[in-house]
Protein backbone atom coordinates (compact mmCIF):
# COMPACT_ATOMS: atom_id res chain seq x y z
CA UNK A 1 0.00 0.00 0.00
CA UNK A 2 1.43 3.29 -1.10
CA UNK A 3 0.98 6.29 1.47
CA UNK A 4 1.50 9.89 1.07
CA UNK A 5 1.22 12.46 4.12
CA UNK A 6 1.32 16.24 3.67
CA UNK A 7 0.97 17.93 6.70
CA UNK A 8 1.31 22.30 6.48
CA UNK A 9 3.38 22.76 9.15
CA UNK A 10 6.80 20.86 8.25
CA UNK A 11 9.31 23.67 7.78
CA UNK A 12 9.44 23.12 4.14
CA UNK A 13 6.03 24.34 3.73
CA UNK A 14 6.03 27.91 1.80
CA UNK A 15 2.66 29.68 1.04
CA UNK A 16 2.25 27.64 -2.35
CA UNK A 17 3.24 24.46 -0.72
CA UNK A 18 0.48 24.90 1.71
CA UNK A 19 -2.17 26.60 -0.82
CA UNK A 20 -1.40 23.25 -2.73
CA UNK A 21 -2.28 21.01 0.40
CA UNK A 22 -5.35 23.25 1.08
CA UNK A 23 -6.43 22.78 -2.82
CA UNK A 24 -6.42 19.20 -2.35
CA UNK A 25 -8.14 19.05 0.90
CA UNK A 26 -10.83 20.88 -1.59
CA UNK A 27 -10.71 18.63 -4.13
CA UNK A 28 -11.12 15.43 -1.46
CA UNK A 29 -14.05 16.86 0.34
CA UNK A 30 -15.69 17.65 -2.65
CA UNK A 31 -15.09 14.26 -3.52
CA UNK A 32 -16.72 12.77 -0.06
CA UNK A 33 -19.85 15.22 -0.87
CA UNK A 34 -20.20 12.99 -4.07
CA UNK A 35 -20.56 10.05 -2.67
CA UNK A 36 -18.55 8.03 -5.44
CA UNK A 37 -16.62 4.99 -4.41
CA UNK A 38 -13.06 5.22 -5.36
CA UNK A 39 -11.41 2.69 -7.04
CA UNK A 40 -7.83 0.83 -6.61
CA UNK A 41 -8.46 1.29 -2.82
CA UNK A 42 -8.10 5.14 -3.05
CA UNK A 43 -8.33 6.56 0.65
CA UNK A 44 -7.89 9.82 2.59
CA UNK A 45 -7.91 11.17 6.36
CA UNK A 46 -8.50 15.38 6.76
CA UNK A 47 -6.99 16.57 9.41
CA UNK A 48 -6.91 20.40 10.07
CA UNK A 49 -3.02 20.30 9.36
CA UNK A 50 -2.52 17.07 7.14
CA UNK A 51 -3.43 14.87 4.56
CA UNK A 52 -3.02 11.27 4.68
CA UNK A 53 -3.57 9.95 1.18
CA UNK A 54 -3.58 6.36 0.35
CA UNK A 55 -4.05 3.12 -2.01
CA UNK A 56 -3.40 -0.36 -2.72
CA UNK A 57 -3.73 -0.49 -6.18
CA UNK A 58 -1.09 0.20 -8.89
CA UNK A 59 0.27 4.06 -8.23
CA UNK A 60 -0.65 5.37 -11.99
CA UNK A 61 -4.23 3.75 -11.83
CA UNK A 62 -4.92 5.76 -8.72
CA UNK A 63 -3.52 9.00 -9.41
CA UNK A 64 -4.59 8.90 -12.57
CA UNK A 65 -8.15 8.27 -11.71
CA UNK A 66 -7.36 11.64 -8.74
CA UNK A 67 -6.82 13.84 -11.85
CA UNK A 68 -9.37 12.86 -13.96
CA UNK A 69 -11.76 13.92 -11.24
CA UNK A 70 -9.55 16.90 -10.53
CA UNK A 71 -8.76 18.36 -14.01
CA UNK A 72 -11.15 18.50 -16.22
CA UNK A 73 -12.22 20.67 -19.64
CA UNK A 74 -15.60 22.04 -19.81
CA UNK A 75 -18.26 21.60 -22.55
CA UNK A 76 -17.15 25.52 -23.92
CA UNK A 77 -13.58 24.30 -24.31
CA UNK A 78 -12.22 25.76 -21.23
CA UNK A 79 -10.05 24.54 -18.10
CA UNK A 80 -12.75 23.20 -15.50
CA UNK A 81 -11.65 22.00 -11.65
CA UNK A 82 -15.20 20.68 -10.66
CA UNK A 83 -14.27 21.13 -6.97
CA UNK A 84 -14.33 24.89 -7.13
CA UNK A 85 -16.15 25.94 -10.13
CA UNK A 86 -19.46 23.81 -10.74
CA UNK A 87 -21.08 26.38 -8.86
CA UNK A 88 -19.56 29.74 -11.03
CA UNK A 89 -20.63 31.22 -14.48
CA UNK A 90 -18.94 31.11 -17.99
CA UNK A 91 -17.58 34.83 -17.59
CA UNK A 92 -15.83 33.63 -13.84
CA UNK A 93 -14.98 30.41 -15.69
CA UNK A 94 -13.66 32.30 -18.73
CA UNK A 95 -11.50 34.60 -16.39
CA UNK A 96 -9.81 31.69 -14.58
CA UNK A 97 -8.92 30.02 -18.14
CA UNK A 98 -7.37 33.01 -19.36
CA UNK A 99 -5.53 33.79 -16.25
CA UNK A 100 -4.01 30.57 -16.38
CA UNK A 101 -2.72 30.53 -19.58
CA UNK A 102 -1.24 33.77 -18.73
CA UNK A 103 0.48 32.23 -15.48
CA UNK A 104 0.90 28.69 -14.77
CA UNK A 105 0.10 27.38 -18.21
CA UNK A 106 2.12 30.08 -20.67
CA UNK A 107 3.95 27.70 -22.47
CA UNK A 108 2.31 26.02 -25.43
CA UNK A 109 3.86 22.42 -24.25
CA UNK A 110 1.49 23.14 -21.00
CA UNK A 111 -1.29 24.07 -22.60
CA UNK A 112 -2.83 22.42 -26.00
CA UNK A 113 -4.76 25.02 -27.94
CA UNK A 114 -7.73 23.07 -29.73
CA UNK A 115 -8.33 26.58 -31.65
CA UNK A 116 -10.47 29.75 -31.23
CA UNK A 117 -13.45 30.28 -30.43
CA UNK A 118 -16.47 32.86 -30.84
CA UNK A 119 -19.33 33.02 -27.79
CA UNK A 120 -21.99 35.48 -28.56
CA UNK A 121 -23.00 37.02 -25.12
CA UNK A 122 -26.06 39.45 -25.54
CA UNK A 123 -24.98 42.04 -27.57
CA UNK A 124 -20.97 40.95 -27.57
CA UNK A 125 -18.53 38.41 -28.95
CA UNK A 126 -16.40 37.06 -26.71
CA UNK A 127 -13.05 35.51 -28.29
CA UNK A 128 -10.62 32.63 -26.55
CA UNK A 129 -8.92 30.19 -26.93
CA UNK A 130 -10.33 26.26 -26.26
CA UNK A 131 -8.06 24.35 -24.60
CA UNK A 132 -7.65 20.52 -25.80
CA UNK A 133 -5.37 19.83 -22.97
CA UNK A 134 -3.29 20.65 -20.61
CA UNK A 135 -0.56 19.54 -17.96
CA UNK A 136 -2.10 18.89 -15.31
CA UNK A 137 -4.05 16.01 -16.46
CA UNK A 138 -0.98 14.12 -17.46
CA UNK A 139 0.85 14.68 -13.98
CA UNK A 140 1.25 11.08 -13.80
CA UNK A 141 4.09 11.15 -16.40
CA UNK A 142 6.22 13.71 -13.97
CA UNK A 143 5.20 10.98 -10.69
CA UNK A 144 5.49 7.74 -11.88
CA UNK A 145 8.12 5.98 -13.91
CA UNK A 146 7.98 3.65 -16.97
CA UNK A 147 6.60 1.03 -14.83
CA UNK A 148 3.51 3.07 -13.39
CA UNK A 149 5.57 3.29 -9.45
CA UNK A 150 5.68 6.51 -8.15
CA UNK A 151 8.77 8.20 -8.17
CA UNK A 152 10.71 7.80 -5.51
CA UNK A 153 13.89 10.57 -5.90
CA UNK A 154 12.94 14.47 -6.53
CA UNK A 155 11.66 15.62 -9.60
CA UNK A 156 12.35 18.39 -12.00
CA UNK A 157 10.07 21.32 -11.42
CA UNK A 158 9.31 24.74 -13.77
CA UNK A 159 7.02 27.92 -14.02
CA UNK A 160 3.93 25.74 -14.56
CA UNK A 161 4.10 23.78 -11.19
CA UNK A 162 5.93 26.90 -9.07
CA UNK A 163 5.77 30.45 -10.91
CA UNK A 164 9.22 31.64 -11.38
CA UNK A 165 11.27 28.15 -10.81
CA UNK A 166 13.75 28.26 -13.87
CA UNK A 167 16.84 26.89 -15.12
CA UNK A 168 19.45 29.25 -13.64
CA UNK A 169 22.26 28.34 -16.44
CA UNK A 170 21.56 26.12 -19.18
CA UNK A 171 25.57 25.06 -19.05
CA UNK A 172 24.92 24.25 -15.69
CA UNK A 173 21.11 22.76 -16.30
CA UNK A 174 21.48 20.04 -13.99
CA UNK A 175 23.47 22.26 -10.97
CA UNK A 176 20.49 24.95 -10.97
CA UNK A 177 17.44 23.18 -11.74
CA UNK A 178 14.50 23.07 -8.84
CA UNK A 179 13.14 19.72 -7.83
CA UNK A 180 10.71 18.33 -5.53
CA UNK A 181 9.90 15.68 -3.22
CA UNK A 182 7.01 13.50 -5.09
CA UNK A 183 4.60 14.46 -2.32
CA UNK A 184 5.66 18.25 -2.46
CA UNK A 185 5.34 17.83 -6.29
CA UNK A 186 1.48 16.30 -5.86
CA UNK A 187 0.45 19.25 -3.51
CA UNK A 188 1.50 21.35 -5.65
CA UNK A 189 -0.65 20.29 -8.24
CA UNK A 190 -3.34 21.52 -6.65
CA UNK A 191 -2.56 25.22 -5.67
CA UNK A 192 -4.67 26.77 -8.79
CA UNK A 193 -7.57 25.42 -6.92
CA UNK A 194 -6.82 27.36 -3.82
CA UNK A 195 -5.12 30.84 -5.88
CA UNK A 196 -7.50 33.77 -5.84
CA UNK A 197 -6.79 35.16 -9.68
CA UNK A 198 -6.86 38.74 -10.50
CA UNK A 199 -7.38 41.24 -12.87
CA UNK A 200 -5.77 44.60 -12.62
CA UNK A 201 -7.48 47.98 -13.92
CA UNK A 202 -4.94 50.28 -14.06
CA UNK A 203 -4.91 53.96 -15.45
CA UNK A 204 -2.93 54.56 -18.88
CA UNK A 205 -0.40 56.46 -16.81
CA UNK A 206 0.62 53.32 -14.78
CA UNK A 207 2.51 50.72 -15.86
CA UNK A 208 -0.47 47.88 -17.15
CA UNK A 209 0.32 45.22 -14.65
CA UNK A 210 -2.98 42.43 -16.86
CA UNK A 211 -3.09 39.75 -14.11
CA UNK A 212 -1.49 37.72 -11.62
CA UNK A 213 -2.76 35.22 -8.46
CA UNK A 214 -3.01 36.03 -5.04
CA UNK A 215 -1.84 33.11 -2.51
CA UNK A 216 -3.19 32.81 1.06
CA UNK A 217 -1.67 31.43 4.04
CA UNK A 218 -3.44 28.58 5.10
CA UNK A 219 -2.94 27.52 9.12
CA UNK A 220 -5.92 25.42 9.49
CA UNK A 221 -7.12 23.12 6.62
CA UNK A 222 -10.83 22.83 7.60
CA UNK A 223 -11.62 26.39 8.56
CA UNK A 224 -9.78 27.92 5.03
CA UNK A 225 -13.34 28.03 3.06
CA UNK A 226 -12.45 30.21 0.22
CA UNK A 227 -11.62 28.55 -3.20
CA UNK A 228 -10.58 29.88 -6.49
CA UNK A 229 -12.60 32.80 -7.88
CA UNK A 230 -11.81 35.51 -9.89
CA UNK A 231 -12.22 39.09 -9.66
CA UNK A 232 -10.70 42.82 -10.36
CA UNK A 233 -9.11 45.75 -8.48
CA UNK A 234 -7.61 48.98 -8.37
CA UNK A 235 -4.35 47.57 -8.20
CA UNK A 236 -1.75 44.98 -6.52
CA UNK A 237 -2.62 46.75 -2.32
CA UNK A 238 -6.54 46.31 -3.63
CA UNK A 239 -6.01 42.96 -4.65
CA UNK A 240 -4.70 41.74 -1.76
CA UNK A 241 -6.69 43.49 0.87
CA UNK A 242 -9.76 42.01 -0.75
CA UNK A 243 -8.54 39.04 -0.62
CA UNK A 244 -7.93 38.98 2.44
CA UNK A 245 -11.55 40.94 3.37
CA UNK A 246 -13.52 37.45 1.88
CA UNK A 247 -11.04 34.93 3.53
CA UNK A 248 -11.57 36.17 6.97
CA UNK A 249 -15.33 37.81 6.57
CA UNK A 250 -14.14 40.38 8.78
CA UNK A 251 -14.67 38.77 12.32
CA UNK A 252 -13.52 40.70 15.11
CA UNK A 253 -11.68 38.30 17.59
CA UNK A 254 -11.08 39.01 20.94
CA UNK A 255 -6.75 39.79 19.89
CA UNK A 256 -5.48 41.66 17.35
CA UNK A 257 -4.78 39.37 14.17
CA UNK A 258 -2.30 39.61 11.47
CA UNK A 259 -3.45 38.49 8.42
CA UNK A 260 -0.88 37.65 5.78
CA UNK A 261 -1.04 36.47 1.45
CA UNK A 262 1.36 36.49 -1.19
CA UNK A 263 1.06 38.65 -4.25
CA UNK A 264 2.54 37.29 -7.87
CA UNK A 265 2.08 39.86 -10.12
CA UNK A 266 2.70 39.20 -14.02
CA UNK A 267 3.81 40.87 -16.76
CA UNK A 268 5.67 41.65 -20.18
CA UNK A 269 9.27 42.48 -19.45
CA UNK A 270 11.28 43.99 -22.84
CA UNK A 271 13.69 40.33 -22.67
CA UNK A 272 10.44 38.30 -22.95
CA UNK A 273 7.68 39.99 -24.59
CA UNK A 274 5.93 36.74 -25.92
CA UNK A 275 5.11 35.69 -22.69
CA UNK A 276 3.70 37.29 -19.21
CA UNK A 277 6.80 37.01 -16.67
CA UNK A 278 6.64 36.82 -12.75
CA UNK A 279 7.51 40.69 -12.06
CA UNK A 280 7.57 39.89 -8.34
CA UNK A 281 6.52 37.79 -5.06
CA UNK A 282 5.62 39.78 -2.51
CA UNK A 283 3.76 39.30 0.93
CA UNK A 284 1.21 41.36 2.57
CA UNK A 285 0.44 41.67 6.34
CA UNK A 286 -1.92 43.71 7.83
CA UNK A 287 -4.16 43.31 11.40
CA UNK A 288 -7.55 43.29 11.82
CA UNK A 289 -8.27 47.07 12.73
CA UNK A 290 -6.70 48.11 9.30
CA UNK A 291 -8.44 45.51 7.31
CA UNK A 292 -11.72 46.47 8.74
CA UNK A 293 -10.96 50.15 7.75
CA UNK A 294 -10.46 48.98 4.22
CA UNK A 295 -13.78 47.13 4.05
CA UNK A 296 -15.42 50.17 5.03
CA UNK A 297 -13.92 52.52 2.25
CA UNK A 298 -14.64 49.57 0.09
CA UNK A 299 -18.11 49.81 0.40
CA UNK A 300 -18.46 53.42 0.53
CA UNK A 301 -16.55 53.72 -2.63
CA UNK A 302 -18.16 51.09 -4.39
CA UNK A 303 -21.63 52.49 -3.30
CA UNK A 304 -20.34 56.26 -4.32
CA UNK A 305 -21.17 57.95 -1.24
CA UNK A 306 -19.19 60.63 -2.89
CA UNK A 307 -21.24 63.41 0.02
CA UNK A 308 -20.21 60.89 3.29
CA UNK A 309 -16.61 60.81 1.46
CA UNK A 310 -16.54 64.44 1.59
CA UNK A 311 -17.50 64.88 4.36
CA UNK A 312 -14.31 62.22 6.15
CA UNK A 313 -11.86 64.33 3.72
CA UNK A 314 -12.87 67.64 5.48
CA UNK A 315 -12.79 66.23 9.42
CA UNK A 316 -8.98 66.03 8.14
CA UNK A 317 -8.83 69.61 6.85
CA UNK A 318 -8.53 68.06 3.51
CA UNK A 319 -11.42 69.72 1.74
CA UNK A 320 -12.92 68.76 -1.93
CA UNK A 321 -15.97 69.64 -3.59
CA UNK A 322 -18.98 66.83 -3.99
CA UNK A 323 -19.47 67.28 -7.60
CA UNK A 324 -15.76 67.48 -8.15
CA UNK A 325 -15.20 64.04 -6.15
CA UNK A 326 -18.13 62.48 -8.08
CA UNK A 327 -16.56 63.34 -11.39
CA UNK A 328 -12.88 61.96 -10.10
CA UNK A 329 -14.81 58.85 -9.48
CA UNK A 330 -16.53 58.41 -12.42
CA UNK A 331 -13.88 59.39 -14.99
CA UNK A 332 -11.59 56.12 -14.93
CA UNK A 333 -12.46 53.19 -16.89
CA UNK A 334 -14.05 49.87 -15.61
CA UNK A 335 -14.27 51.24 -12.29
CA UNK A 336 -10.77 52.24 -11.90
CA UNK A 337 -9.91 53.90 -8.36
CA UNK A 338 -6.89 55.29 -7.29
CA UNK A 339 -8.74 56.77 -4.06
CA UNK A 340 -9.16 53.02 -2.69
CA UNK A 341 -5.67 51.52 -4.01
CA UNK A 342 -4.00 54.63 -2.51
CA UNK A 343 -6.14 53.88 0.92
CA UNK A 344 -5.03 50.45 0.85
CA UNK A 345 -1.61 51.32 0.09
CA UNK A 346 -1.63 53.29 3.27
CA UNK A 347 -3.69 50.29 5.65
CA UNK A 348 -0.83 47.87 4.36
CA UNK A 349 2.06 50.45 5.04
CA UNK A 350 0.72 51.37 8.95
CA UNK A 351 -0.18 54.83 7.67
CA UNK A 352 -3.39 57.09 8.01
CA UNK A 353 -6.06 55.85 5.20
CA UNK A 354 -5.73 59.94 4.04
CA UNK A 355 -1.96 59.82 3.86
CA UNK A 356 -0.75 61.45 0.48
CA UNK A 357 -4.27 62.27 -0.51
CA UNK A 358 -3.39 65.66 -1.42
CA UNK A 359 -1.03 64.39 -4.25
CA UNK A 360 -3.95 62.68 -6.01
CA UNK A 361 -5.93 65.69 -5.92
CA UNK A 362 -3.54 67.91 -7.04
CA UNK A 363 -3.82 66.12 -9.90
CA UNK A 364 -6.74 67.61 -11.48
CA UNK A 365 -8.62 71.36 -10.25
CA UNK A 366 -10.17 70.65 -6.95
CA UNK A 367 -11.86 74.47 -7.18
CA UNK A 368 -12.37 76.81 -9.54
CA UNK A 369 -9.79 79.35 -9.11
CA UNK A 370 -7.37 76.98 -9.90
CA UNK A 371 -9.48 75.54 -13.07
CA UNK A 372 -9.85 79.41 -14.45
CA UNK A 373 -5.98 79.59 -14.37
CA UNK A 374 -6.12 76.60 -16.39
CA UNK A 375 -8.41 78.07 -18.73
CA UNK A 376 -6.90 80.98 -19.13
CA UNK A 377 -3.47 79.32 -20.11
CA UNK A 378 -5.36 77.42 -22.24
CA UNK A 379 -6.56 79.69 -24.11
CA UNK A 380 -3.65 81.77 -24.27
CA UNK A 381 -1.75 78.75 -25.60
CA UNK A 382 -4.50 78.29 -28.98
CA UNK A 383 -4.23 82.60 -29.08
CA UNK A 384 -0.68 81.80 -30.08
CA UNK A 385 -1.30 79.47 -32.56
CA UNK A 386 -2.93 82.05 -34.83
CA UNK A 387 -2.02 85.24 -33.45
CA UNK A 388 0.12 87.20 -36.44
CA UNK A 389 1.81 89.94 -33.90
CA UNK A 390 2.99 86.95 -31.58
CA UNK A 391 4.68 85.23 -34.35
CA UNK A 392 6.41 88.59 -35.25
CA UNK A 393 7.24 89.51 -31.67
CA UNK A 394 8.82 85.66 -31.24
CA UNK A 395 10.57 86.28 -34.40
CA UNK A 396 11.92 89.81 -32.98
CA UNK A 397 13.27 88.39 -29.68
CA UNK A 398 15.13 85.96 -32.14
CA UNK A 399 16.67 88.85 -34.13
CA UNK A 400 17.24 90.24 -30.87
CA UNK A 401 19.45 87.06 -29.44
CA UNK A 402 21.21 86.24 -32.68
CA UNK A 403 22.40 89.69 -32.91
CA UNK A 404 23.98 90.01 -29.62
CA UNK A 405 25.29 86.34 -29.75
CA UNK A 406 26.86 87.28 -32.88
CA UNK A 407 28.23 90.31 -31.34
CA UNK A 408 29.75 88.20 -28.71
CA UNK A 409 31.52 86.05 -31.75
CA UNK A 410 32.65 89.53 -33.17
CA UNK A 411 34.36 90.49 -29.98
CA UNK A 412 35.99 87.37 -29.00
CA UNK A 413 37.27 87.29 -32.39
CA UNK A 414 41.14 88.24 -32.36
CA UNK A 415 41.84 91.41 -34.09
CA UNK A 416 42.78 90.69 -38.13
CA UNK A 417 41.02 87.38 -37.84
CA UNK A 418 37.56 86.56 -39.83
CA UNK A 419 34.47 86.03 -37.47
CA UNK A 420 33.13 82.93 -37.71
CA UNK A 421 29.77 83.27 -37.08
CA UNK A 422 28.87 80.43 -39.86
CA UNK A 423 30.24 77.59 -37.24
CA UNK A 424 27.11 79.24 -35.01
CA UNK A 425 24.59 79.05 -37.30
CA UNK A 426 25.49 75.53 -38.46
CA UNK A 427 25.51 74.63 -34.71
CA UNK A 428 22.17 76.33 -34.56
CA UNK A 429 20.25 74.62 -37.03
CA UNK A 430 22.04 71.24 -36.18
CA UNK A 431 20.52 71.67 -32.87
CA UNK A 432 17.43 72.63 -33.71
CA UNK A 433 16.92 69.82 -36.34
CA UNK A 434 17.74 67.35 -33.14
CA UNK A 435 14.31 69.22 -31.54
CA UNK A 436 12.01 66.22 -32.03
CA UNK A 437 9.37 67.08 -29.10
CA UNK A 438 8.53 69.85 -26.95
CA UNK A 439 10.96 68.90 -23.80
CA UNK A 440 13.79 69.15 -26.46
CA UNK A 441 12.59 72.62 -28.20
CA UNK A 442 12.20 73.60 -24.39
CA UNK A 443 15.56 72.86 -23.46
CA UNK A 444 17.15 74.45 -26.99
CA UNK A 445 15.29 77.79 -26.61
CA UNK A 446 16.28 78.57 -22.91
CA UNK A 447 19.92 77.72 -23.54
CA UNK A 448 19.88 79.90 -26.49
CA UNK A 449 17.75 82.84 -25.06
CA UNK A 450 20.18 82.28 -21.97
CA UNK A 451 23.27 82.54 -23.30
CA UNK A 452 22.05 85.69 -25.49
CA UNK A 453 21.77 87.55 -22.36
CA UNK A 454 19.59 90.52 -21.94
CA UNK A 455 16.82 90.37 -24.76
CA UNK A 456 14.58 93.60 -24.75
CA UNK A 457 11.31 92.38 -26.70
CA UNK A 458 11.92 88.92 -24.50
CA UNK A 459 11.47 91.25 -20.99
CA UNK A 460 8.73 93.42 -22.26
CA UNK A 461 6.29 90.54 -24.03
CA UNK A 462 7.63 87.95 -22.07
CA UNK A 463 3.67 86.77 -20.85
CA UNK A 464 2.78 86.52 -24.64
CA UNK A 465 5.61 84.47 -25.39
CA UNK A 466 6.60 82.32 -22.91
CA UNK A 467 3.78 79.13 -24.59
CA UNK A 468 6.05 79.72 -27.51
CA UNK A 469 9.62 80.17 -25.88
CA UNK A 470 8.94 76.87 -23.40
CA UNK A 471 7.32 74.58 -26.14
CA UNK A 472 3.82 74.71 -24.22
CA UNK A 473 2.20 76.15 -27.25
CA UNK A 474 2.42 75.15 -30.73
CA UNK A 475 6.01 73.78 -30.60
CA UNK A 476 6.57 72.61 -33.83
CA UNK A 477 5.52 76.62 -35.21
CA UNK A 478 7.51 77.96 -33.18
CA UNK A 479 10.57 75.23 -34.61
CA UNK A 480 9.50 76.91 -38.03
CA UNK A 481 9.48 80.41 -36.64
CA UNK A 482 12.99 80.14 -35.79
CA UNK A 483 14.31 79.29 -39.11
CA UNK A 484 12.25 82.13 -40.31
CA UNK A 485 14.58 84.43 -37.77
CA UNK A 486 17.66 82.62 -38.95
CA UNK A 487 16.46 82.93 -42.34
CA UNK A 488 15.21 86.73 -42.48
CA UNK A 489 18.37 88.27 -40.11
CA UNK A 490 20.13 91.15 -41.09
CA UNK A 491 22.61 91.30 -39.10
CA UNK A 492 26.03 93.96 -40.31
CA UNK A 493 28.35 91.68 -38.77
CA UNK A 494 27.15 88.05 -40.36
CA UNK A 495 27.66 86.98 -43.77
CA UNK A 496 25.26 85.49 -45.46
CA UNK A 497 25.11 81.37 -44.83
CA UNK A 498 24.63 80.56 -48.17
CA UNK A 499 28.19 82.28 -48.50
CA UNK A 500 29.69 79.08 -46.84
CA UNK A 501 29.79 75.98 -49.15
CA UNK A 502 29.91 73.72 -45.87
CA UNK A 503 25.88 74.98 -44.86
CA UNK A 504 24.92 72.70 -47.78
CA UNK A 505 26.81 69.63 -47.31
CA UNK A 506 26.34 69.02 -43.45
CA UNK A 507 23.55 66.44 -43.62
CA UNK A 508 22.69 67.56 -39.67
CA UNK A 509 20.80 70.68 -40.25
CA UNK A 510 18.80 69.87 -43.40
CA UNK A 511 15.41 71.00 -43.28
CA UNK A 512 11.96 69.10 -43.85
CA UNK A 513 9.41 70.26 -46.20
CA UNK A 514 6.99 70.70 -43.13
CA UNK A 515 9.65 73.19 -41.51
CA UNK A 516 9.91 74.98 -44.95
Amino acid sequence: MTKIHLDIREPSMTFLHRAGVAGLFIQLKYLQQLNLQPPHGLNWSLTAQAIELGWTGKDLDALQWLFSQSFQIDSDGLIYFPAIEHSLNFKQRLAIHWNLQKSFLQHNQFFKSAGKVVREEGDRQIKYKACASYVHQRATNFLCDKQGNLLSQPIKITSWVYPGTTVQHELVKAATQFTESPPHFLALLFTPLACAHVSISSSSQQPKIQNGIIVPEVIDLKKYSLQSSHYWANGWADAALKFLTQATAIRQPKTLRVYRCLVIPFGQVQWSEQQHTRLAAETIEIDTHNLTQYNYFSKLLANNTALKFSLLLLEYDCFVGTRFLNRFLKTHHRGFNPLLELIAKNLIRDKPWWWEFADVFAQEPANRTIKLRRERLNHMVAKTKWDTETQELFIRACHQALSITFGKISENTKEGNRPRFDRKVIQLRSDLARCQNAAAFRDFMSSFLGNAGKIQALQDSWQELLPLTTGQGDWKMAKSLFYIAMASYKGKEMEPPDSDPSLETDPSITTTESEA
